[in-house]
């Protein structure tokens, strides 16, 4: 599984980037009260996501990175909920980082990786599934939605 696009591991920058961002540019503050504090959850809720995702593709002996053709079509565990469930605890996190710095800058993040995630890795990755899969990966796309 070839692709011209770069790891999405590297997203990951998006924290640190993003909380830079919110102190660089403080452009407005959405939340000043304690509903910032609510980001903690969704920081903890998406690397907990992340991890039995990752564990769960482990476990099944098939890459978890990037470029890496698949062993083995895991659709148990978050699989059974959402077909991009690492991806989604990525998304979680980040929007967890800028819930609790609470400006709007911070909220861009997200939206820039979602975009990027909709629109060019889950295609190319979608693409590669039905490819090693067939009508296997097809009838669960049917079956289970992208993000939830």
């Amino acid at each position: 599984m070839k692709s011209n696009l770069v790891c999405p591991s590297w997203f990951n920058l998006f924290i640190p980037i993003s909380i830079a961002a919110h102190f660089i540019f403080p452009i407005e503050m959405l939340f000043h009260s304690s509903l910032r504090y609510s980001g903690i959850v969704l920081i903890l809720v998406g690397m907990v996501l992340n991890l039995v995702a990752s564990s769960k593709l482990r476990i099944s002996q098939t890459p978890v990175e990037f470029n890496q053709t698949p062993a083995q079509l895991v659709i148990t565990g978050p699989y059974r909920y959402s077909r991009n469930p690492i991806y989604l605890g990525g998304l979680i996190v980040l929007l967890g980082v800028a819930l609790l710095l609470g400006s709007l800058v911070s909220f861009f993040f997200p939206v820039i990786l979602f975009l990027l995630l909709q629109f060019l890795y889950i295609p190319f990755e979608e693409r590669e599934m039905e490819r090693v899969f067939g009508l296997q990966y097809i009838d669960y796309k049917r079956k289970v939605r992208r993000w939830v």
